[in-house]
């Protein structure tokens, strides 16, 4: 307000946290030199990144104002100048603010922008002083008075333009959540030692009362009656196939199952009397959109897809699910035009029969939980858009127009979201995961050693790979965008290889150890790219709109890859000296790995008859591919010797490998941690070291007011 101008500027934000964290702002009488010392004096102390040098209360801030207001006022010279011993005056030395790691708290840096303040000299420093004086303490008077009274203004008609989150758990092991329509009780899973339990939070109290006791179960989601007397959820046994609907009260008793076979948690209609719900059904072949009486009786189809097309279902770790408009006549939902394509749309779906409608010309990468804003004005949704295959953040969508803009932009992830009756509050689950690159020799656990911080910048998220001739790749978010890097086995020498161009995930490298093949955004579409291993010459290899894991064969000719083409997510096989790709394999697949023999390459396969993603194996020229075992969600990759397929195991909160041989031999459990989560890894060409990508996820539930 005194310059005109932000302290802390960035196009992302991490690029603006970065700054907050280690950078000075510019001195505010460089950028407005009529600014009074004494007033640049309170701004840095209001700046200082050292928290017991800040402002410790409003009240200080307030004194401090008044009192320069004060003075000013009455003319004395203390309000403008200082003078020395000697009697002359001089400018007093700005603050400087000491290094420390305690930023202004991040989620209120979007809340609102500054007031721009138009500064004009010839109107004298007093008039400046007074205007300014006046505003910031408008602005420190009125946050006490919120404070105070937790008042929260009336929504606005332009949504979202502003949020506040304040979180409700602090635990880190909360997973999905609902708010009651009259916004006094929240419902959300805690999962602790691989159960998870349903519990029940009072919005205004610390108070968590569990409805529902500890189980090694998977919940889908949750969704409050019209009345908030009671909860719906959706949950299945981690190794069943078919999900289950309950109703249980909201303090608790007895759960009653009222469906079987759902795929998500339901969306309950204006007038509490209907329910909502998809239903994967491969025997024929279809996912249908069902609505049912509230009790789940009287069962109808109102649309179907045809496999591989679906609709929002909550897999892969996201809740997703479709929401009944506030007018009683449609149900939003996300769908797909192919089974774990990466291209989602917002749909709805006349509930007295009709055809689909598509709302809003925005794609996400994956399906999510959609919800109506009360008014019909919109709808909330959290989905990763498709330059993230994972980063799910919260959308707004408006209705009927379909523009979409992001609510959220940050480096979390978000599961579900849940809206009061009157759209004047949501919750969802903020996800922050902690990750670094480690070595384990031989995959010794307890010999394990870090080599990277990790510090908010996700390294190894999108991949980890170690190369022939030494040294790791691994990606990082250092820069705001996921980059890929290098350095030797012990960590020394980090050295970005992308920089400026889009987010780079899943890097590979070829046999000699001179060429890196990524997937890259950098042109607006998400294709697989080639570099030099010191980042020189970038190539673009494949033309598709979300090409994904690249791997090479070891005689350099051929490129393996994931894409989407149609809808139909496949396996592709291109040679890499120029021609068109053609299908590995004549069916829904991911994620191919090629055995460092070169002899073998893996995929995860989708199953029509089961409905599951399932772990083959087959030769590299192709060919009928043998089942290994059901993975869903879950890094995996060759042993060094190629006689295995080693993927992550979580257990009891706590992340390990083991060993499925291909000679069907049982499974054997490779690392013993006790701690942490795995979220990729490689093994060094010599078998001697194992790399990884782990740290911790904390996930709370968040509540963001003050929207429309």
């Amino acid at each position: 307000m005194a310059t005109g101008t932000l302290p802390f500027r960035g196009d992302t934000s991490a690029m603006i946290f970065d700054a907050i964290l280690n950078r000075m702002p510019p001195a505010p009488a460089r950028l407005n030199p009529d600014l009074p010392p004494r007033l640049e004096e309170i701004v840095n102390k209001a700046l200082e990144k050292d928290r017991d040098l800040r402002y410790q209360h409003a009240s200080e801030l307030r004194g401090d104002l008044k009192r320069l207001q004060r003075d000013s006022s009455s003319g004395r010279r203390a309000a403008y100048q200082t003078a020395d011993e000697a009697g002359n005056t001089a400018q007093p030395a700005a603050t400087t603010p000491a290094s420390g790691k305690h930023p202004a708290d991040p989620a209120h840096l979007s809340a609102s922008a500054p007031a721009q303040v138009t500064l004009r000299a010839e109107n004298g420093s007093k008039k400046l002083l007074s205007i300014t004086l006046a505003i910031v303490l408008a602005a420190v008077v009125g946050f006490g008075i919120y404070k105070l009274t937790g008042h929260t203004s009336k929504p606005t008609a332009a949504a979202f333009q502003s949020i506040h989150l304040t979180r409700l758990t602090n635990t880190g092991k909360s997973r999905v959540a609902a708010i009651s329509p009259d916004g006094k009780y929240v419902v959300h899973v805690i999962e602790d030692a691989g159960k998870q339990s349903l519990w029940v939070r009072q919005v205004t109290t610390a108070n968590n009362v569990q409805i529902v006791p500890p189980a090694e179960v998977v919940y889908f989601g949750m969704t409050f009656s019209g009345d908030g007397n009671y909860v719906y959820y959706v949950t299945a046994g981690k190794n069943e196939t078919q999900a289950f609907l309950y109703q249980v009260p909201v303090l608790g008793g007895t759960p009653r199952k009222l469906v079987e076979d759902v795929d998500d948690p339901i969306a309950l209609s204006p007038d509490g009397t209907q329910i909502a719900f998809a239903r994967f059904y491969p025997p024929k072949g279809t996912d249908d959109l069902t609505v049912a009486k509230a009790d789940g009786s009287d069962q109808h189809v109102v649309a179907s897809r045809k496999l591989p097309s679906r609709y929002a279902a909550s897999w892969f770790g996201l809740s997703a699910g479709p929401s009944w408009s506030t007018d009683g006549r449609a149900i939003a939902t996300l769908a797909t035009a192919g089974m774990g394509a990466a291209d989602w749309s917002l749909v709805e779906v006349p509930v007295a029969g009709g055809s689909e409608k598509t709302i809003s010309s925005n794609r996400w990468s994956n399906s999510g939980r959609v919800t109506w804003l009360g008014d019909g004005s919109g709808l909330v949704l959290n989905a990763p858009d498709q330059s993230s295959r994972l980063a799910a953040q919260l959308w707004y969508v408006a209705y009927p127009g379909g523009e979409a803009r992001r609510i959220t932009n940050d480096l979390n992830r978000y599961f579900g979201v849940s809206l009061t009756g009157d759209s004047s509050a949501l919750v969802t689950v903020q996800s922050e995961i902690s990750s670094s690159i480690w070595a384990a020799p031989q995959g010794n656990a307890t010999a394990a050693r870090r080599l990277t911080s990790g510090n908010g910048t996700g390294e190894g998220l999108n991949g980890v790979v170690a190369l022939p001739n030494g040294g790791v790749l691994y990606t990082s978010n250092a820069g705001g965008h996921s980059d890929i890097w290098s350095m030797t086995t012990d960590g020394s020498n980090p050295a970005q290889l992308t920089t400026n161009a889009g987010d780079n995930i899943g890097p590979a490298v070829s046999a000699d150890g001179r060429t890196v093949f990524f997937s890259s955004d950098r042109n607006g579409h998400r294709n697989i790219w080639s570099m030099n291993i010191d980042g020189s010459n970038p190539k673009q290899l494949t033309n598709g709109n979300a090409d994904f894991f690249p791997q090479v064969t070891r005689d350099g000719k051929w490129l393996l890859y994931q894409s989407d083409s149609a809808g139909n997510l496949r396996v592709w096989k291109q040679p890499l000296d120029g021609g068109a790709p053609q299908p590995l394999i004549d069916r829904v697949a991911t994620n191919p790995i090629i055995s460092p023999d070169g002899k073998w390459v893996a995929t995860n396969n989708f199953d029509e008859p089961t409905g599951r993603f399932e772990v083959v194996y087959m030769p590299i020229e192709g060919g009928e591919p043998t089942k290994l075992s059901y993975l869903v969600d879950s890094a995996f990759a060759w042993s060094p010797d190629s006689k295995a397929l080693l993927y992550v195991d979580n257990r009891n909160g706590v992340s390990n490998l083991m060993s499925q041989s291909l000679d069907g031999r049982p499974l054997k459990q490779v690392t013993n941690f006790t701690d942490g989560t795995i979220f990729n890894f490689a093994w060094s060409a010599d078998g001697k070291q194992l790399f990884l990508a782990r740290g911790e996820v904390n996930s709370d539930v968040v509540l963001i007011n003050d929207v429309k």
